[in-house]
């Protein structure tokens, strides 16, 4: 996949970073995208595997701010 090298809003350059996900008040990995609709948790939350879900890459506007997402295996945490 080709990174953003320009925002499509302001033109601006786009820098690469990432949303972390946050389990337990620490930071246990990369959010990921799933597949189909959430399904509600007995506990909290939702159903969802870290392990089953696929990176996101966030890439943002250094100048207006729009934020642009991807989903990917290269977003994974190295």
């Amino acid at each position: 996949m080709k990174n953003p090298s320009n925002c499509p809003k302001c033109e601006g350059a786009m820098v690469q970073g990432f949303i972390p996900d946050f389990i337990h008040h620490s930071i246990n990995g990369v959010c990921g995208w799933h597949q189909g609709t959430p399904k509600a948790s007995f506990w909290k939350g939702t159903k969802a595997k870290l392990a089953e879900g696929m990176p996101i890459g966030a890439f943002r506007c250094d100048k207006c701010g729009y934020l642009e997402l991807y989903a990917g295996k290269e977003f994974a945490a190295s």
